[in-house]
């Protein structure tokens, strides 16, 4: 409302509300939409009941257009519509205008009482979470700041040592070859200062054959070098990528909540940091050990030559090497690690996933401010950097030609003497030159290890990273019953690890029989949502016990355990492929036949067998392509398919319409006959049918029972005033 809009354009905005929350943000939006154009898609009936004009839509088409009253005189669509609503919370509606008959004279009093219950935010998932305690942290920062040992990535190449071995060793051989080259030169300047023409021709013809010669052996030993090294670092790249996204994939999901542990960040550890790795070892040494094997050769010929020059050459050699290496790095340029782009790489991953939202505000500007905001201090850092290397280069440079000075000074000194000739000190001197200049080119041939003190260290640290929870304990128990399992709560206390102040479920008590539904209800924030992660043992509680069967959860394998739970949430995740694929994530090996009467009994097969490639349509990326009812359709068709023995339904028809609703309510019976089922929902009237109904509060069962025994035991109970609340909220005057 601060963008003060001429048109409101609301999508289901109390989908996820409780009923209490939604009489408030109802008022809201009437007060809001007050000499605005406002259009309003809306699930539930109450949201739109003020509304100056209500449009039907059936299959793309308007069917019904009118106001509340007009529509509900017609008793059409919208009417049958309002019927199934009122039904839902109370009894059927025998005439349009009966529907208040009945209501409670204390409703008002209901719902102030049920304000105080949710008054906190809606939690999100684990937003705040960070792994593990002080102690922990430390850890962390000393690994940050810890230099890999070169034996770690040794152990993740060893299988390709022969490779590399051999790889190296034609590098070597390149590098005594390139030393070859400045000798024939100098011969051949030495030649053309002979008087004999006969004897110019033939010797320049034989050392343009020579020439020839190392030309193609040159071909040959860098093209192996080159091969065999790029092969071992691609062969080794790859199984880091393959250790790196298994080591992820295992982790707790709290360890995804880390900063350092953003999407975007560990698609570059994955992409561009596991690269890093074949900089280390076979590109980097056997391009070091060719320059070496050059310069040793070189060394070497010139010590034969004329040992006293050959000895200034050496002492000069390390300077004209560095020189030619280091003018490459500047041309590069000065890299930073991928963590000094963590908050830019956040914003833009941010912006593009949200570009619907960017667009409706018209804030692009704004993102790409702070996008360069976010780039600032790597600017000022890599500014800083460069301007030192420009100096350094300078520096470089001038130690390089100031070695070319003292070798031809001392050079022209030895000739004078008569220690040595002119031919002999021109040899030398171009085998100084032009072979660090080749050596420093060759340089440039091995890719940037700058990155790798950084990167390696933090890809290793995942890899050999111990989850918290481990995933693949094979050692745990698995009960063997074909019935469903009983799940206990005895006396949980929980608070999240970097929050230890804030206790989420405060001895936490609560017995499931086997086979039953037990729905928990509650204000947002009062631990409902934990429970349901907690049971996946997602999460392991601070004090007490979670038994499933008997067993303590902690006691049975992790793999088996979430092979027998199936979980739809408010927000289904859907993968990139097709709508088969997807539902058949809840059972990789279903037939054709079972993932059709899973999609049937969630009444999604209908609208799939209408697609032009049905079932084999491709639902985009997080299944952008579909709406989100049907996409909460096809997450309950992957749970049917699952046939677990433990179903979790976190506000799984939040998204739906109401006569979605109803088939997949209908749906979920079927399924709960067959599993222990926990139903957590702000909508009351999809856990009427309960066997148990759990009020949580403050992390807490205060209330509990089935849904006629707390309407009759407690009429000034929370649960009463919220079902109340509920049906002020649906019912129209």
């Amino acid at each position: 409302m601060i963008k003060d809009p001429k048109i409101l354009l609301l999508d289901e905005p109390t989908s996820a509300l409780d009923p209490e929350s939604e009489t408030v943000v109802q008022k809201a939006i009437d007060k809001i939409s007050v000499g605005r154009t406002t259009i309003v898609i809306a699930h539930r009936l109450a949201t739109i009941r003020n509304a100056d004009t209500i449009v039907v839509l059936d299959s793309g088409s308007v069917v019904e257009i009118g106001n509340h009253h007009q529509l509900m005189e017609k008793s059409g669509s919208y009417y049958n519509l309002v019927k199934l609503a009122a039904e839902s919370v109370s009894n059927p509606m025998p005439k349009p205008y009966d529907i208040l008959i009945g209501l409670d004279t204390k409703l008002n009093q209901d719902v102030s009482k049920a304000g105080n219950l949710y008054e906190i935010s809606r939690s999100k998932y684990l937003k705040s979470m960070r792994v593990g305690n002080q102690a922990d942290d430390a850890e962390e920062e000393q690994s940050k700041s810890r230099k890999y040992k070169l034996s770690e990535v040794w152990n993740l190449q060893k299988p390709e040592f022969m490779m590399l071995l051999l790889g190296v060793l034609l590098g070597m051989l390149a590098g005594a070859v390139l030393s070859i080259f400045p000798l024939v030169l100098g011969q051949a300047l030495d030649v053309y200062f002979d008087p004999s023409t006969r004897t110019l021709k033939r010797e320049v013809g034989h050392l343009c054959l020579i020439l020839v010669g190392l030309g193609f052996g040159c071909i040959l030993f860098m093209t192996g070098q080159q091969g065999l090294c790029g092969w071992a670092g691609t062969k080794l790249t790859k199984r880091v990528r393959d250790l790196l996204f298994r080591a992820i994939l295992k982790q707790e999901p709290g360890w995804f909540d880390i900063n350092e542990n953003s999407t975007g960040i560990l698609v570059s550890r994955l992409s561009s940091d596991c690269v890093s790795f074949r900089s280390i070892l076979g590109d980097r040494f056997s391009v070091l050990l060719m320059g070496l094997s050059s310069a040793a050769v070189g060394l070497g010929v010139s010590f034969f030559l004329e040992w006293r020059l050959a000895l200034l050459a050496a002492v000069l050699t390390p300077f004209t090497l560095g020189a030619s290496y280091f003018s490459l790095i500047i041309n590069v340029g000065p890299k930073l690690d991928n963590s000094s782009y963590a908050t830019a790489s956040n914003i833009a991953a941010g912006a593009v996933s949200n570009i619907r939202t960017v667009a409706t505000f018209s804030t692009q500007e704004r993102i790409v401010q702070s996008f360069d905001q976010a780039l600032y201090e790597p600017k000022k850092i890599s500014v800083r950097r460069t301007q030192i290397l420009g100096l350094a280069l300078g520096f470089s440079q001038g130690a390089m030609y100031g070695a070319y000075t003292l070798t031809l000074f001392f050079g022209a000194y030895l000739v004078k003497e008569h220690y040595t000739k002119f031919a002999d000190v021109n040899k030398i001197f171009l085998i100084l030159v032009l072979g660090s200049f080749s050596v420093g080119q060759l340089a440039g041939l091995a890719p940037d290890t700058s990155l790798a003190s950084t990167a390696v260290p933090a890809v290793l640290d995942i890899i050999s990273r111990r989850p918290l929870i481990e995933y693949e304990n094979q050692r745990g128990k698995k009960i063997r019953t074909p019935k469903p399992f009983d799940i206990e709560f005895r006396m949980v206390t929980f608070a999240y690890p970097t929050r230890p102040d804030v206790i989420v479920l405060r001895d936490f008590s609560i017995k499931i029989k086997g086979g039953t539904m037990v729905a928990l209800v509650g204000g947002s924030g009062s631990g409902k949502s934990t429970v349901i992660w907690m049971i996946q043992r997602f999460y392991d509680p601070s004090r007490g016990k979670i038994l499933m069967g008997g067993v303590n959860l902690r006691e049975l394998d992790l793999n088996w355990l979430r092979r027998q739970t199936a979980l739809v949430g408010q927000e289904p995740a859907l993968f990139a492929g097709s709508i088969r694929e997807n539902i058949a994530f809840g059972n990789p090996n279903a037939s054709w036949a079972e993932i059709e009467d899973a999609a049937k009994e969630a009444y999604i097969h209908k609208f799939i067998s209408g697609l032009p490639q049905a079932y084999e349509t491709q639902v985009g990326n997080s299944g952008v392509q579909l709406s989100g009812g049907q996409k909460q359709r096809i997450a309950i068709a992957r749970a049917i398919l699952k046939k677990s023995k433990i179903l979790l339904l976190d506000e799984a028809s939040s998204a739906l319409d109401l006569e979605s609703e109803k088939h997949v309510q209908n749906a979920l019976k079927k399924v709960t006959k067959r599993a222990t089922t926990i139903v957590v929902a702000h909508r009351l009237s999809t856990i009427r049918e309960a066997d148990a109904i759990a009020v949580v509060k403050d992390g807490t069962v205060v209330e509990y029972g089935s849904h006629d025994k707390l309407m009759a035991s407690h009429l000034d109970g929370i649960y009463a005033s919220l079902v109340r609340a509920e049906m002020e909220a649906t019912v129209f005057a």
